[in-house]
């Protein structure tokens, strides 16, 4: 009589269990670690690229602001090696015709942004017209604006027919200061406004922000902290001037103005923080 069969049951043994459980766990560590890696290398490229786009975004800025300033017209008012203050170029138009028993110039405007009263302006005047060493920016406010349709040169020529985009304004001038006799037609006149640009810590981070009428406006950042934004001033002849804050004598004979930006961001706990540095030189206006 033979022995009874007995059936097959399928599946694993417990040490073939424990082998796949380690042999997963292993190809999921392996896996946590690659994505760990790469959300470190894509942290540095964010940072890199993030510092990179701030650094070239506030030279821009600068670099549009600072390249109109004229030094020799006295547009430069505070210059050290953290910060600058300027006359900001916001308006202009040429003068077409003087008024000087009223205080009137009648101006030619170019741009959107009109002459308004109140406005501080430069006009400028020409004391001998054999000579350029007294030639001045001459600065003066103003206290009414009006309209004019024509505008007439002494070369008998109209500046509407030759700017025909520009606008017709009279600007009657407050004050007796400015010399009226000593403006003449196509004399350029400029609107301005003081600004101010810096570091400054916000939210505890270093930032380049712009200072306007008291307000303080955040720009961008955040920027290295102790240098993240350094200004050098050199004159025409590419000396380097140091005395600082410049004199008013120094400022006049600036020329060229080397702006250095050092941005800094966080890429990750492993890097820490990635900083980026550009520099651009500026010439000003007249340079």
């Amino acid at each position: 009589m033979s022995a009874p069969l007995t059936a097959r049951r399928d599946g694993f043994t417990f040490v073939e269990l424990l082998l796949v459980l380690v042999l997963g766990l292993l190809l999921l560590g392996g896996a946590y670690r690659t994505l760990v890696r790469q959300e470190q290398a894509y942290g540095q490229l964010r940072a890199m690229a993030g510092t990179q786009q701030d650094a070239r975004t506030g030279l821009e800025l600068l670099s549009a602001e600072l390249r109109e300033v004229s030094a020799s017209g006295g547009d430069l008012l505070v210059a050290t090696p953290d910060s600058i203050r300027f006359r900001a170029l916001r308006k202009f138009g040429l003068v077409c015709y003087t008024d000087k028993n009223n205080k009137r110039l009648t101006v030619a405007q170019m741009g959107s942004d009109p002459f308004a009263s109140g406005d501080s302006i430069v006009v400028y005047v020409d004391g001998d017209s054999l000579m350029a060493r007294d030639d001045i920016w001459q600065r003066e406010q103003v206290s009414s604006v009006g309209s004019s349709i024509s505008c007439g040169t002494t070369l008998g020529l109209s500046l509407p027919n030759l700017l025909p985009n520009a606008t017709l304004r009279v600007l009657t001038i407050q004050g007796a200061g400015l010399r009226f006799d000593s403006v003449y037609p196509g004399a350029p006149v400029r609107g301005f406004q003081r600004l101010a640009y810096g570091v400054q810590t916000v939210d505890g981070d270093p930032m380049l922000v712009m200072r306007r009428s008291g307000e303080t406006f955040p720009l961008l950042g955040p920027l290295a902290p102790g240098d993240g934004i350094v200004f050098r001033y050199f004159d025409g002849q590419g000396t380097e001037l140091t005395s600082f804050p410049l004199s008013a004598f120094d400022r006049q004979r600036v020329r060229r103005i080397r702006v250095e930006m050092r941005a800094a961001r966080v890429g990750n706990s492993a890097t820490g923080v990635h900083e980026d540095s550009l520099f651009t030189d500026i010439f000003t206006r007249g340079s």
